[in-house]
């Protein structure tokens, strides 16, 4: 009797009206005990951790030796150290963060704020610029603004450890193209920039005057779709790019996933990136209006994350802490973190295809058999008492 092969990545190809294959809230695992030696194993549920506020939650940030290890959250336009008020950031997103270690910057689009464990006040920068992004390197925070008062491409810095103070003449412009910048990510101990056509990578110099300096031969000829659609995984920068594709940073841009993910993004008006770890999974999740892709790194396939009676995943904002993650909710003021086997008490579905191919005509199924690694379970009152599988 043929066997039958779960699929092992999400996949879905309008143009040439393709089958689709689904991997919904499960993710393979290479693993020696399983014939193939793949398995197709569940995530867990979502857990509240914390309710600070109304919501939604589009910014978490914590560094180990910051703060003594404080987390912040964005709730609404609240800035929150450990659940306790800073005051306002007000903006549309993305929410940018960065720390010196005795300093927090942050910016959701509007003015950059700065804390520096005392009060919270807005960064006085040059014309009055709104700022897309920032980052920290080399004692410096760097900033892209919306408008330089430079020109287009132009990037700024802040004085030594001191991200108040950001003077008019503090500033360089990316130098491949004149397009302007989306989005700077400090990765490895360099400056990646990004444009709407172009990025480049910039390293730390000893120059007081011109603390950065353009790395040659390090150009890439795909911007970005947009700020905040880049994050760092697998020691690399990850990004969309302005054609449309998530690539990955290296002699040239590396482009992940498919064809199939590709026109999704295409066809998406929105799109940004989230980045955590689940249980030693390198997770890129490219967000989209009505679709969640993760591509994991570890394994350089993709399945798609989902909230039960959502469109998609309800996480609009993700972090590691130790070995935990935790996502900010889109929609309300939670910040959940993966635990049990229920989305907030409520039904946790996975889903997947197996597919068999056909060359013509058609193939009766008179008995199907599905194996299953039942293994041992503590649940067995409560949840998980009572599983059901259902096929189609």
């Amino acid at each position: 009797m043929p066997k039958i092969p779960f699929a092992r990545g999400a996949y879905r190809r309008d143009n040439g009206s393709l089958p689709e294959l689904r991997v919904v809230n499960m993710f393979v695992e290479r693993t020696p005990t399983a014939e193939g030696e793949l398995a197709i194993i569940s995530r867990k549920g979502l857990s509240e951790h914390s309710d600070n506020g109304a919501g939604p939650v589009p910014g978490l940030f914590q560094r180990d030796g910051a703060f003594d290890g404080a987390t912040f959250e964005l709730n609404g336009n609240l800035l929150l150290k450990d659940g306790v008020s800073l005051g306002t950031v007000p903006g549309p997103g993305p929410v940018s963060m960065a720390t010196s270690g005795v300093e927090l910057v942050v910016t959701a689009g509007l003015d950059a704020y700065s804390y520096d464990g005392t009060d919270l006040q807005a960064v006085s920068f040059p014309d009055g610029s709104k700022v897309l992004a920032v980052d920290y390197l080399g004692g410096r925070f760097v900033f892209v603004p919306e408008d330089p008062p430079a020109g287009n491409g132009a990037f700024y810095w802040s004085d030594t450890n001191d991200g108040r103070t950001v003077d008019g003449l503090s500033f360089a412009t990316a130098e491949s193209s004149p397009d302007g910048l989306y989005d700077v990510k400090a990765v490895r101990g360099n400056l990646h920039l990004l444009g709407a056509n172009s990025g480049e990578m910039w390293w730390v110099t000893s120059d007081a005057d011109l603390p950065f300096q353009l790395i040659q031969q390090t150009i890439s000829a795909k911007g970005a779709i947009g700020t905040g659609c880049a994050a760092e995984a697998d020691n690399a920068l990850h990004w969309i790019t302005n054609d449309g594709f998530l690539v990955r940073w290296g002699e040239v841009p590396e482009i992940l996933g498919d064809s199939g993910l590709a026109e999704r993004i295409r066809d998406s008006a929105t799109r940004k990136l989230l980045r955590f770890d689940y249980e030693a999974h390198p997770l890129v999740c490219v967000v989209l209006d009505e679709d969640v892709f993760a591509y994991d790194a570890s394994t350089r396939e993709l399945h798609n994350l989902a909230s039960y009676g959502l469109t998609r995943f309800r996480a609009a904002c993700a972090i590691n802490i130790g070995t935990s993650a935790y996502l900010g909710d889109e929609t309300t003021g939670q910040v959940w973190t993966f635990g049990g086997w229920e989305d907030d008490g409520g039904p946790l579905e996975r889903l997947f295809t197996a597919y068999f191919g056909i060359n013509t005509g058609s193939v009766p199924i008179n008995n199907l058999w599905i194996e299953a690694n039942v293994g041992r379970t503590d649940l067995l009152a409560g949840q998980g008492s009572d599983p059901v599988c259902e096929m189609r």
